[in-house]
């Protein structure tokens, strides 16, 4: 019984577009809870990122350690992070590299920070896709407007 007590209480930390559901795209914790979640308008939010995903991948990668902390079992997003910090650190490079030959390295090294620093990333992450209201947040983070932090 405190496995369904155990997914009720995460319930309230879920942003508006996420429902707990109990059989589909689940994920079973090392005490036998299955979570399972369904991104209620998850076409928008491709739509914003302009391409599509896994629904599993799509989960990991909006799961925040402090919800997989109080939800155990639940992979969070940090080793996707840090995969997509170098690929998005190379895709810059390799843009700035051709779009501007005649740059030297320290101008092309200052461009390239200032594209891939948290606050340009924050800034597109909020005003182009929107990303705030899928985060998934423990409580801390929730009632500390953490889908509101640059990080």
């Amino acid at each position: 019984m405190a496995h369904s007590t155990d997914r009720q209480s995460s319930e309230h930390l879920l942003p508006k577009n996420f429902t707990l559901k109990s059989k589909k795209h689940h994920r079973r914790d090392n005490k036998g809870a299955q979570y399972s979640f369904v991104i209620d308008n998850s076409d928008q939010l491709l739509h914003n990122l302009g391409f599509s995903l896994e629904p599993s991948l799509l989960i990991q990668a909006l799961t925040h350690r402090s919800f997989a902390h109080e939800n155990p079992g639940l992979p969070n997003n940090e080793r996707l992070e840090f995969l997509g910090d170098s690929v998005l650190e190379f895709v810059v490079t390799e843009t700035l590299y051709a779009k501007y030959p005649e740059w030297p390295e320290g101008r092309l090294a200052k461009m390239r920070a200032k594209a891939v620093s948290e606050g340009a990333l924050a800034h597109v992450a909020r005003t182009k896709l929107q990303l705030g209201s899928f985060i998934l947040l423990g409580h801390g983070e929730s009632t500390g407007n953490g889908s509101d932090k640059d990080s």
